[in-house]
């Protein structure tokens, strides 16, 4: 084989090898990008469900802890079942992470 042939072969090789990594590269890149993506998907969704699951957490702590002081300032020795049972309407269920 001629030496000019050797040499062009030999360059068209390293060409090559430069394309192949840097395709190697860019389907890591794009694979990683669809992991993180689908990870953040995937938390987003879970932390809007967890939302869900709570709706009003803050409001019926707000009532508990309001029903408590009125209850327990007019009438002491009350527990928190009094309280409980004096608002039928509050649920404790969403709060204690219970599904129903």
């Amino acid at each position: 084989m001629p030496e000019a042939t050797v040499t062009l072969l030999a360059a068209l090789l390293v060409e090559r090898e430069h394309e192949v990594t840097d395709n190697l590269v860019d389907l890591l890149i794009a694979t990683v990008h669809r992991v993180g993506a689908r990870a953040e998907r995937k938390v987003t969704e879970e932390l809007t469900n967890a939302f869900k699951q709570v709706s009003g957490k803050e409001n019926l702590l707000f009532t508990f802890a309001d029903a408590a002081l009125r209850t327990l300032s007019h009438q002491p020795g009350h527990t928190a079942t009094t309280i409980i049972t004096a608002n039928p309407t509050i649920s404790i269920t969403p709060m204690c992470g219970k599904r129903g």
